[in-house]
């Protein structure tokens, strides 16, 4: 089971349509994939289906606040699934327990804690993160074997990228030995624009030499959609955002890594 973290401190860069389409396409090529809503907006939830998340009561929060109260457990209610994929609903009750956690013995771990609980298990699980690097996130980088970091084509990405590298190194340093930097996935991207093209140039020339950089996902109005509760892939080759995707699963896959 290979547990992936889609990761950025910043939001509308694109971690919930990746987790997405990354999980769609794993599932419609037979892998079994679980994706985990852990931002407190929901919209990964809202993506999949679920129009009101906040009056969902079998959601990731209640499974994390049932391991700290020290409850038996049982997955299988929570589970949801759409367009072969299953999913844990996100609720704003994330936000009530990303401030709980500081105070937690071990509130690193509460996550990884409700994996070990699946009844099912499979092949992947995607974890969409919240744009922060608050302990939510830390509980899905201390469980994850890899991280792939989101970013859009603006220069102050740059040094924000920077930041959260030397964040995840630092939670692999001291809790997640086994934890990779997958590489960096440029999305919302209109390549025909001089400022765009000198930021791909240099996301190169400063992280190649140690991270693999994903081709870019292109700026598209039809990857919206996915937000809609529709399949990203319904367009198919119409959709050159979800050719972008296709690709970049594929290279994920073959890359192995």
């Amino acid at each position: 089971m290979k547990i992936i973290s889609i990761v950025n401190q910043k939001g509308g860069v694109a971690k919930t349509t990746t987790t997405n389409a990354l999980g769609i396409a794993l599932g419609s090529m037979g892998y079994t994939v679980l994706i985990i809503d852990l931002d407190p907006q929901g919209n990964l939830s809202m993506s999949l289906g679920v129009n009101f998340p906040d009056e969902e009561p079998f959601s990731i929060s209640q499974l994390m606040l049932d391991i700290i109260d020290k409850k038996d457990i049982n997955t299988t209610p929570f589970v949801k699934n759409k367009f072969g994929v299953d999913f844990f609903i996100g609720n704003s009750k994330l936000s009530m327990l990303d401030k709980m956690l500081p105070n937690i013995r071990g509130g690193e771990f509460i996550l990884d804690e409700v994996l070990s609980k699946l009844n099912k298990k499979y092949d992947y699980v995607i974890i969409d993160c919240m744009p922060s690097v608050g302990l939510l996130t830390e509980n899905a980088l201390c469980c994850s074997d890899e991280a792939i970091i989101t970013t859009e084509p603006q220069f102050f990405s740059m040094k924000g990228v920077q930041s959260l590298i030397s964040e995840i190194l630092t939670i692999k340093r001291r809790y997640n030995p086994k934890l990779v930097i997958d590489g960096i996935l440029p999305t919302k991207v209109n390549i025909r624009t001089n400022n765009t093209k000198e930021f791909i140039k240099m996301l190169y020339e400063v992280f190649s030499k140690d991270l693999h950089i994903y081709d870019f996902i292109p700026l598209s109005v039809k990857i919206s959609e996915a937000s809609k509760g529709k399949n990203i892939y319904q367009d198919g080759k119409r959709c050159k955002g979800a050719v972008a995707y296709l690709n970049f699963v594929l290279e994920y896959i073959k890359r192995g890594v």
